[in-house]
C-alpha cells in the first residue's frame, strides 16, 4: 500500500452521491460549501471517482490534489481497508464540460440547480458581487450542456433562473421597507405577558384620580364656603349682604385668601411646595369661583329654615311677601337659585324635550301634515320657550356682538374726527346704562 504525502484534498459525495466532490481531509463541508454525504462508498459498488463538480476541481487544484491511487487509504476517514482500493494505473481526470453522456448531464444539471438553490441567500443578502458572479456561472454551465433535447432542458433551467432572482429580488426589496410588524409582534407579547399587572396599575391610577378629583371639588367648595362667609360680613352702600363681591372691600378681602398666601411664599425655585401652590393657584382660584354658584344657592335655600338669617334681607321678603324667603332673595338680588348639579340637570332634560320635539315635526314634515318652514318656525319657538334666562341673555350678547361688528364699521365710515367721538361717547353710555340694569 502507498506511503504517499498525506494528501490535502480526498473525493466525497452530497445528496444522492450522483456528483463527485472535493473535500479536505477532517473537514464535513466539500470546498464548494455543502454538507458531505460521505467518503468514497464503501461498498464497493461505485468505481473511483474523479472530482466531477467543477466549483471543487478548481478548489483542489489549488490544494495540488494527489492521484487517488497515491492515497494512503488508511489514513482517511471512511476509506479504511474495508473500501474498495483506487485503479493504481490511472489518474482521476476533471470531467471535461464537452461531456454529453446523459449521466454526465444529470451531473451538470443537478449543479446548475445546486447552485440557483444558493443564489437567492446572495440576493437577499445584499452580496451583489458574489450574486453577479454566481450569475454568470450558472448561465455559463446552462449554455454548456450539451446532448438530445438539451434545448428544452436550456429554456427550462434559465425560466427557474429567472423566477430565482425575481423572488429573491422582490423579498430583499420587502425588507429594506421599514416594518413594525416584528415591533408589534413583540410589544403584543410583552402586553399578554405582563396584562394582569397593566390591568392592577390602571385601577390603581384609576383610584388615584378619582381620589385627586373629589379632594380638589372638596377643597374647592371649602375655600368657596370660606369666600362666602368674608363677603356676607361686608355689606354694599345700599346696607344689602355683598354676596357676589360688588364692593371694593369685598373684592380686596375675598382676594386675600390667595393674594395673602403668595406674598408669603420663598422666592420661585427656592421650596419645591411653593412652587407647587404658584403652579395650581389659578387652578384653584377657578375651582372655587365654580363652587360659588353651588355655595350661595345652598345658602339661600338656607334661608326657608332660618328665620333670623332671613331677617337680614328684609328687603327683598317685603318686595315678595307671597314668595319664599330664598325665592324672594334670588328674585331681588337676581341670584341664581339653583346649583351646578340642577341646572345640569334641566339642562339635560331640556335638550331631550327638544329632541323628541325636532322628532316629532319632522314625522309630521314626513308624512305631509307640516310643511318644513312651519315646523322650522314651530321648531324655534319652542326651543326659545325651553331656554334658561342665563341661554337667552347669552344668545342677546351674541346678536349684540353682530350688531357692534356692524356699528363699528358704519363708524369708520365717519371721517370727522367730532362725530366719531360723539358715536364712540353714546357708545360708552349705553353699555354703562346695560350694566347699571343688570347690577340693579
Amino acid at each position: 500500500m502507498s506511503t504517499a504525502t498525506e494528501p490535502k484534498v480526498f473525493v466525497s459525495f452530497v445528496g444522492k452521491g450522483k456528483v463527485t466532490h472535493g473535500i479536505v481531509q477532517g473537514q464535513d463541508v466539500t470546498l464548494c460549501g455543502k454538507p458531505s454525504a460521505g467518503a468514497i462508498d464503501a461498498s464497493g459498488q461505485r468505481p473511483d471517482p474523479a472530482i466531477a463538480c467543477k466549483a471543487c476541481a478548481k478548489k483542489a487544484f489549488f490544494f495540488n490534489a494527489p492521484k487517488l491511487s497515491e492515497i494512503d487509504r488508511d489514513t482517511i476517514p471512511g476509506l479504511g481497508k474495508n473500501a474498495r482500493p483506487a485503479t493504481e494505473d490511472k489518474e482521476a481526470p476533471v470531467m471535461a464540460e464537452t461531456t454529453t453522456a446523459p449521466d454526465t448531464r444529470d451531473a451538470q444539471v443537478e449543479e446548475i440547480r445546486a447552485s440557483l438553490e444558493r443564489l437567492p441567500s446572495l440576493i437577499i443578502e445584499g452580496n451583489t458581487e458574489g450574486a453577479d458572479t454566481l450569475k454568470t456561472e450558472i448561465e455559463t454551465a446552462i449554455s454548456a450542456l450539451k446532448g438530445k433535447g438539451v434545448a428544452a432542458l436550456k429554456a427550462q433551467l434559465r425560466k427557474e433562473r429567472g423566477e430565482k432572482i425575481e423572488a429573491a429580488e422582490k423579498e430583499a426589496a420587502e425588507a429594506d421597507k421599514p416594518s413594525t410588524a416584528v415591533a408589534t409582534l413583540e410589544t403584543s407579547a410583552e402586553v399578554a405577558a405582563s396584562d394582569e399587572e397593566i390591568k392592577k396599575l390602571i385601577a390603581k391610577g384609576n383610584e388615584r384620580v378619582k381620589a385627586l378629583a373629589v379632594n380638589k371639588f372638596k377643597g374647592g367648595h371649602e375655600i368657596a364656603e370660606i369666600i362666602f362667609d368674608i363677603r356676607r360680613r361686608i355689606k354694599t352702600a345700599d346696607g344689602y349682604l355683598d354676596l357676589n363681591a360688588d364692593t371694593d372691600a369685598g373684592r380686596k378681602e375675598s382676594g386675600k385668601v390667595y393674594d395673602a398666601l403668595l406674598e408669603g411664599l420663598p422666592e420661585e425655585g427656592e421650596d419645591e411646595a411653593a412652587d407647587a401652590i404658584r403652579a395650581e393657584i389659578g387652578s384653584i382660584r377657578k375651582g372655587a369661583r365654580n363652587a360659588m354658584v353651588d355655595v350661595r344657592a345652598n345658602y339661600l335655600k338656607s334661608l326657608d329654615n332660618s328665620p333670623e338669617e332671613a331677617a337680614l334681607w328684609q328687603h327683598a321678603l317685603d318686595a315678595a311677601p307671597e314668595l319664599k324667603p330664598s325665592e324672594a332673595v334670588a328674585q331681588f338680588h337676581k341670584f341664581e337659585l339653583r346649583t351646578r348639579a340642577e341646572i345640569a340637570k334641566e339642562n339635560r332634560q331640556a335638550k331631550a324635550l327638544a329632541e323628541a320635539r325636532r322628532k316629532e315635526l319632522a314625522a309630521k314634515v314626513e308624512a305631509g301634515e307640516l310643511s318644513e318652514e312651519d315646523a322650522a318656525a314651530e321648531l324655534e319657538g319652542s326651543e326659545d320657550g325651553e331656554k334658561s334666562e342665563k341661554e337667552k341673555a347669552t344668545d342677546a350678547i351674541e346678536k349684540l356682538k353682530k350688531s357692534a361688528v356692524r356699528l363699528a364699521k358704519n363708524a369708520k365710515k365717519i371721517t370727522d374726527e367730532n362725530e366719531r367721538e360723539d358715536i364712540l361717547e353714546a357708545l360708552t353710555a349705553a353699555l354703562a346704562e346695560i350694566r347699571k340694569t343688570i347690577k340693579d
